[in-house]
């Protein structure tokens, strides 16, 4: 298959985002250990389905988040840690850590521009 025909291909697809998970380094001290995680299934999931898969790192820059809502044209929140009981108008548990909020907030940015 020639690579315009398999262009072509993908360009007919889908292109479904999938959102990921952020994790920190187990030291908290170089960002070279930090990490974007999304499980394996979810990629292979969409490829079933006949979408084409786009893996959307956490972002906090609203700007960045809007450029990947008008790329995509469908969304897979993959979840994880609740959300933190402040985005509904209740008081967080002290055990829920504040860097645990990135992954939430920018899936929230993200559902809102998409």
């Amino acid at each position: 298959m020639s690579i315009h025909k398999e262009l072509s291909t993908v360009k007919s697809r889908p292109v479904i985002g999938i959102s990921t998970h952020f994790k920190y380094g187990d030291d908290y001290k170089s960002s070279f250990r930090d990490r974007i995680q999304v499980p394996e299934l979810y990629v292979k999931r969409v490829l079933d389905a006949g979408g084409f898969p786009l893996i959307i790192p956490c972002l906090e820059n609203e700007e960045q988040i809007s450029l990947y809502s008008e790329i995509i044209n469908g969304c897979v929140f993959i979840g994880g840690p609740d959300y933190p009981a402040e985005f509904f108008g209740e008081e967080d548990l002290p055990e829920n850590k504040a860097y645990l909020r990135l992954r939430p907030r920018f899936e929230l940015n993200l559902m809102q521009t998409a």
